[in-house]
């Protein structure tokens, strides 16, 4: 797996029926992409800190994550309503 700007690329290794072997890349658009060498203030200041002072300021937002438990990963989805 590897991220590069916003998107995560997953590299899987298969094989064909005549057992040739080869790899499928599946590539995976968002917003933004973190990975394990990201560190939590710069999670926070571009996922979540917009998200903060819009609500300081008295709008309504919401931050969806979602990822497998326990696995590492982060995916934010940020909605901001003003």
């Amino acid at each position: 797996m590897e991220c590069v700007e916003e998107q995560v690329q997953v590299r899987e290794g298969k094989v064909k029926v005549d057992l040739t072997k080869y790899v499928q890349t599946h590539v995976f658009e968002y917003d933004d992409t973190f990975d394990e060498h990201e560190s939590t203030g710069d999670l926070y200041e571009r996922s979540a800190a917009e998200l903060i002072e819009n609500f300081y300021q008295g709008g309504t937002s919401t931050c969806f994550c979602f990822g497998q438990t326990a696995s590492g990963k982060v995916h934010v989805r940020v909605f901001t309503h003003p």
